[in-house]
């Protein structure tokens, strides 16, 4: 994919532009592409004119040439052997190259003929866009249990962090139900430890580790408001 990307940036900025010689015509982009065919391109945006013609270097550079007026084909023709119409699948076969051209107005003219459409260039930086984001950005978006347990060198669970989240939670707990025993078994005062806990590692987590695991946090909180309403309403 990238490697297609490159090449169609290489025959985009290949493309050259200069004002056509051609009678009824404005400008004509050209080039010759990796096969060493000749492509030209001559166009007239006002009277939605385009002519498309193609050397193909296989053939000994034999001569075709397409005419388009108002998005109807109305000329196909071999130059060396005059033989007219028939010759869509040797234009289509150049509709990818065509379609770098980074001139939406010419492309337009083509009327989707050929396969050429007239929005490749800009879904070509769109696609281009979009594959650099997933490059450089995807690994960055894991959830926020990973982004706390990860270390800095890839983006799978570390065990230092595992580690400090059991010893941090034995600590809130043995806090806890030692102020629950030291208080003559009040369990108000077990919850507020547990709750005032929670809060201080939220606190710690995301101000001075740079991170936050809400989990832990929301555990104490919720099971120290739970011990209060059980001492102060239930006993």
């Amino acid at each position: 994919m990238q490697k297609t990307n490159k090449t169609a940036e290489q025959n985009s900025s290949s493309w050259k532009k200069r004002p056509s010689e051609i009678r009824g015509y404005q400008s004509a982009y050209y080039l010759t592409d990796d096969k060493n065919d000749y492509i030209r391109i001559d166009y007239n945006t006002k009277v939605k004119k385009i002519r498309l013609y193609v050397e193909i270097a296989k053939e000994g550079s034999c001569p075709y040439f397409a005419t388009i007026t108002e998005g109807r084909v109305i000329a196909e023709k071999n130059m060396l052997t005059k033989r007219s119409f028939g010759f869509s699948q040797i234009f289509a076969s150049k509709a990818g190259i065509i379609s770098t051209i980074p001139d939406e107005s010419m492309l337009k003219l083509f009327a989707g003929n050929y396969g050429i459409p007239a929005a490749a260039v800009k879904e070509t930086k769109e696609k281009r866009l979009r594959e650099t984001k997933e490059k450089y950005f995807a690994k960055k978006e894991v959830s926020a249990a990973q982004s706390y347990y990860s270390d800095d060198k890839n983006t799978g669970l570390s065990v230092k962090g595992l580690f400090k989240d059991f010893f941090e939670t034995i600590l809130g707990a043995v806090l806890s139900i030692g102020v629950f025993y030291f208080l003559d078994n009040s369990f108000i005062a077990m919850g507020i430890c547990a709750a005032f806990f929670g809060v201080i590692m939220s606190i710690f987590d995301l101000f001075i580790r740079g991170k936050s695991n809400p989990i832990k946090s929301l555990f104490f909180f919720v099971t120290g408001i739970i011990l209060y309403i059980y001492g102060y309403y239930l006993i």
